[in-house]
């Protein structure tokens, strides 16, 4: 894969260095999520074709209700290519100051936060030493939507203000590395980094 450091560079601040490089897995699909995700949407498609008749097929009632097959459609299978390729376009950065998550595609940091205002560190470590490490409390809507293919709906950060606490959490998106080989090195790195 392409090393994007050098790209990379001109977004560290005076003195920063990169610590460590490193990319979600991207072929590993499903989340603790998805075992209510899929089911929930073949559950609901199900539901809504049993209650239609041929009429309503080839009536005006798919025309309305077509979109919502969609969108159920998406739940359980469409998600699965966003997610991919939201993956294959994300760099996670560890420096001497902060945590970067970088998008390749927008050029841009979507995420970042410095390693001394970071108050607590979560891991999710498996057997084959990938893992996910969340910087950070992590609030409601990126819990539910992070890393599931609903990562859009992650980003409109304005518009979950705007419903209130209850669904926006408590507070700002933070960083997090999703699906990453040796975790737990790179976890101990950063609370090494937050305890000079």
């Amino acid at each position: 894969m392409k090393d994007y450091i050098e790209e990379f560079k001109k977004y560290l601040e005076w003195e920063e260095k990169i610590l460590w490089e490193g990319h979600p897995e991207a072929n590993i699909f499903f989340t603790k999520w998805d075992i209510i995700y899929v089911p929930m949407g073949f559950f609901l498609i199900l539901a809504l074709l049993k209650t239609l008749t041929l009429e309503d097929i080839l009536g005006i009632q798919i025309i309305i209700l077509g979109p919502i097959i969609v969108l159920y459609l998406f739940v359980i299978f469409g998600r699965f290519f966003f997610k991919y390729v939201n993956k294959k376009r994300t760099v996670y950065y560890v420096t001497n100051k902060r945590i970067l998550v970088y998008n390749k595609s927008s050029e841009r940091i979507i995420r970042e936060i410095h390693i001394h205002s970071i108050k607590n560190i979560t891991k999710d470590i498996h057997n084959n030493r990938m893992g996910t490490i969340e910087f950070g409390e992590t609030p409601i809507m990126q819990m539910f939507g992070g890393n599931t293919g609903f990562d859009y709906f992650e980003t409109l950060e304005r518009f979950a203000e705007k419903l209130g606490k209850i669904f926006y959490g408590s507070g700002p998106m933070v960083p997090i590395f999703y699906d990453i080989k040796d975790a737990e090195s790179v976890y101990r790195m950063v609370n090494e980094l937050r305890r000079k």
